[in-house]
């Protein structure tokens, strides 16, 4: 049986010294009752949605998913 991933995009209040309080957006993924987040993954919500979209699309399996955002980022 195969077990399918649910990307989602996370909304997250981050600060620092340098830029203050500012929104940062993450992906959390879900399969078979586990989750997985990354957090501050960019500002742009239309980026993380994408992003998301693209993982749930193609069905992009959890022990990938680090890896995957690591790269679309650099």
């Amino acid at each position: 049986m195969e077990h399918t991933t649910n990307y989602s995009v996370i909304e997250q209040k981050c600060r620092t010294e340098e830029l203050g309080e500012y929104i940062t957006y993450g992906i959390q993924a879900v399969c078979c009752g586990e989750s997985q987040l990354i957090s501050d993954i960019t500002t742009d919500k239309a980026q993380a949605e994408s992003m998301a979209e693209c993982f749930n699309k193609n069905r992009l399996s959890l022990i990938h998913f680090p890896e995957v955002v690591e790269d679309m980022m650099y």
